[in-house]
């Protein structure tokens, strides 16, 4: 099979981009295994992409391998966060989100789930829970 035109428009700004390209065929799993593989075959042919990902989100096939290639693309950035940093959320803001939590779990849901809460003095001494 040949690529549709609306598939020929994308591989034209695929290649224009100029950067690394992944196809990624979803579905295979409603396809018979033949036509997927000529459809692999035909768009490999085109040169356009790095590499072909046939995968099905429906029953997970090939979704590791997917998440495995985007992972092997990535370029590391800058740290925007100190190494021990685990949060930009303030402890309070942390604290009253716990508040919030466990007033939704008693109320079974009846109370909205904005309730306010304000901190009104944080004692960070003694014994923990």
């Amino acid at each position: 099979p040949r690529p549709a035109e609306a598939d020929r428009l994308v591989l034209e700004r695929v290649r224009a981009a100029g950067r690394p390209a992944v196809l990624v065929v979803n579905k295979v799993d409603q396809a018979r295994e033949q036509a997927v593989l000529e459809t692999l075959q035909a768009y490999a042919a085109l040169g356009a992409f790095e590499e072909l990902v046939p995968l099905s989100a429906l029953t997970g096939r090939n979704v590791a391998r997917l998440e495995d290639v985007i992972a092997a693309r990535l370029e590391e950035g800058p740290p925007y966060f100190e190494p021990e940093q685990v949060t930009d959320q303030t402890e309070a803001a942390l604290i009253a989100e716990l508040v919030r939590q466990e007033v939704f779990r008693r109320t079974h849901q009846e109370v909205p789930y904005k309730t306010a809460v304000q901190l009104e003095h944080l004692d960070d001494s003694g014994t923990r829970l």
